[in-house]
């Protein structure tokens, strides 16, 4: 056997040994579970290394994008060119055979979230999604049948599991009054005017004191807080953490029209 088909039979074993990969995240606005990069790549690593590969960045590469058309709060439809990360990584196996391949992402900076973090998120985002595509692995409970999309029912060896008891219905949450909304929305949008005026990350913690009475005194403006920090840091967000975001980004651009009018 060549080394060449060594690695290609590599690869196939590779693929074949991972049934899926557990979800250890929480879309909470969805009400799902999900896998994040760093259970995949956690997970896709201790199987390569188990047949004899080893998976290796060999180059980054910003390239100019294509002009795409976004919405920008009331200003409606804009036009703003995309970047993109085009990435070499190299498959070797321990017989010194190699197979490279390239994989584009787009970066996405914004408010908040300056060219070198939009560059790591892009970075993080694209390994995990070509780890996944390398093996073909679905991203579920490998005790489900089909998809692993969470529709079909569990496969059981031994007797029937008992059912979950069910929960107590919640209270009546009463409706926020005018007044409560407005308070908070003022202070979500003070905290944020004032978190991508930083110029370095490391005040983040100073300014959290500052609101920190503010925050604590409501569950939604806490909420808001820290997804949109998370959101100037550069970490991971989750789907509902980036629709808040959005929103924030939406209501910041109509106070800032407010005062230029």
């Amino acid at each position: 056997m060549t080394k060449k088909a060594e690695l290609y039979k590599a690869l196939a074993t590779f693929s074949a040994s991972i049934k899926g990969i557990e979800k250890d995240a929480r879309n909470s606005f969805h009400k799902y579970e999900y896998t994040s990069s760093e259970r995949m790549m956690a997970t896709v690593r201790s199987h390569l290394l188990e047949n004899g590969l080893v998976f290796i960045p060999l180059s980054s590469e910003i390239r100019e994008g294509q002009v795409a058309s976004m919405v920008n709060g009331k200003q409606g439809p804009v036009e703003e060119r995309t970047a993109i990360l085009r990435q070499t990584f190299r498959i070797a196996h321990e017989n010194g055979e190699h197979l490279d391949m390239v994989k584009d992402w787009p970066i996405a900076p914004e408010r908040g979230r300056p060219m070198d973090k939009a560059c790591a998120a892009a970075d993080t985002t694209s390994i995990s999604y070509f780890l996944r595509a390398l093996g073909l692995i679905p991203r579920g409970d490998e005790s489900e049948e089909l998809d692993y999309s969470g529709r079909s029912q569990p496969v059981h060896d031994g007797p029937e599991p008992e059912q979950p008891k069910a929960k107590p219905k919640k209270q009546e949450v009463k409706p926020r009054s005018k007044t409560e909304t407005k308070s908070a929305t003022a202070t979500v949008l003070a905290y944020c005017s004032e978190l991508v005026k930083l110029d370095n990350v490391d005040d983040v913690p100073k300014l959290k004191r500052k609101f920190a009475k503010q925050i604590k005194q409501s569950e939604r403006v806490a909420k808001y807080c820290k997804a949109y920090t998370k959101h100037f840091v550069g970490d991971n967000l989750d789907e509902d953490e980036e629709r808040i975001v959005l929103a924030v980004n939406g209501m910041l651009d109509e106070a800032q029209e407010g005062k230029d009018g």
